[in-house]
């Protein structure tokens, strides 16, 4: 017979969840539905040696923010998170390209 404690009762379902990069590059994790998804986007940058301030993560149509959870997302098993890499603005880069267009 098993036996269950109390915190296994009560600890929610982990959900599969898989991350695709641009390149197709896929990585599934384990989640909790309460689990925050800085927690995701922090593994994920750190597996791929990439500065999480470099990556945009998006659910569907909407951007995924460090406090969100699979709960409050409405994540489901197996759903799919898309990450893109960005190109993060060099000081002064901005202000160039805005010249340029007034010039013209």
């Amino acid at each position: 017979m098993e036996v269950f404690k109390a915190e296994d009762v009560e600890e929610p379902r982990k959900l599969a969840v898989r991350v695709i990069k641009q390149n197709h590059l896929e990585i599934h994790y384990f989640i909790k539905p309460n689990t925050p998804m800085r927690l995701l986007k922090r593994q994920f940058a750190r597996e791929l040696g990439i500065d999480i301030n470099k990556l945009c993560f998006l659910f569907g149509e909407h951007f995924v923010a460090f406090n969100d959870t699979a709960e409050t997302m409405g994540l489901h098993n197996l759903d799919v998170i898309r990450v893109f890499e960005i190109a993060v603005e060099q000081p002064g880069v901005y202000g160039v390209v805005q010249n340029r267009r007034t010039a013209e």
